[in-house]
């Protein structure tokens, strides 16, 4: 089993005063489908006082998932929608036809900590304009197994626990993924099983390293098998990770900016929309 690995893009300043990683799109990996982009902003223990405005933005085509490891997001957006995202919290956004949202940023009211990824997932043709919805999940709501010595959170998808129980994850997007956060707090290993439809699998490190099938990965680096079997085993793990699994959607894909849609034509009329109010 073949595994590239790959480094991280520095995007420093994305969210203002917070250092950044991008795992793909870069010059060595435009994506992985199904999963369009990954941005790791921290981890980076913030000033008491700070605190970011984020400006309202459009997005339209794709999902977005926010893991917020640490720190809070208060998203609002132009449904209504207005509520803070916390430490542990996992939030699922379809942009669908359109949406509109921002929101203010802070660090963790114990530690200080903002820490986070934003993960695109691309959704298939039928659904790029689908009516737009928001998930917000609770730290307390998302299950977890420990094995081998690897706490892991299932956030979307599943996986059987030490007494063979299946534990179902609370996000679900239209592409069909599985999404698991693996911290060990020493040195463990865990076995994870993989859905025969998938065939793009995606470690990615936020702390420590990990050894995905013989191959070693360390913080801000990525792992990306094309192909799998009914399992993979994760080994020497010493901090935290991100796994990702999908089936790809093999359909054309074009990113423009906030929109990620299938053909240019219906990115320029994604802004041509935009222009004309119907994010708003």
């Amino acid at each position: 089993m073949k595994t590239s690995l790959f480094g991280h893009q520095r995007i420093d300043g994305v969210v203002p005063g917070i250092r950044g990683q991008r795992s793909f799109p870069t010059q060595a990996i435009a994506h992985a489908d199904p999963f369009v982009l990954l941005d790791h902003i921290g981890p980076q223990v913030m000033p008491a006082d700070f605190k970011v405005e984020g400006a309202p933005h459009p997005h339209r085509g794709f999902e977005t998932i926010t893991f917020m490891f640490a720190g809070n997001l208060h998203h609002k957006d132009n449904l209504g929608g207005d509520i803070v995202l916390s430490s542990g919290g996992v939030q699922r956004m379809n942009a669908g036809s359109g949406i509109s949202h921002g929101g203010d940023m802070w660090g963790d009211e114990s530690s200080g900590e903002f820490h986070e990824i934003q993960l695109w997932v691309n959704s298939p043709k039928a659904q790029k304009m689908s009516a737009p919805t928001i998930d917000n999940i609770k730290a307390e709501d998302i299950p977890s197994i420990s094995k081998g010595g690897i706490h892991l959170r299932v956030i979307a998808g599943e996986q059987t626990d030490a007494e063979g129980k299946l534990v179902q994850g609370p996000i679900k997007t239209f592409a069909n993924i599985s999404a698991f956060h693996g911290q060990a707090a020493k040195e463990g290993e865990i076995e994870i099983q993989i859905p025969l439809a998938h065939d793009r699998i995606l470690l990615y490190v936020l702390k420590g390293s990990v050894n995905l099938e013989g191959q070693k990965a360390v913080a801000y680096q990525s792992l990306v098998l094309k192909e799998a079997g009914e399992r993979i085993k994760l080994s020497d793990v010493s901090g935290e990770f991100l796994l990702l699994t999908g089936q790809s959607l093999n359909e054309p894909m074009v990113m423009g900016g906030p929109f990620v849609m299938n053909s240019q034509a219906e990115i320029d009329q994604a802004y041509a929309d935009y222009q004309a109010g119907h994010f708003s």
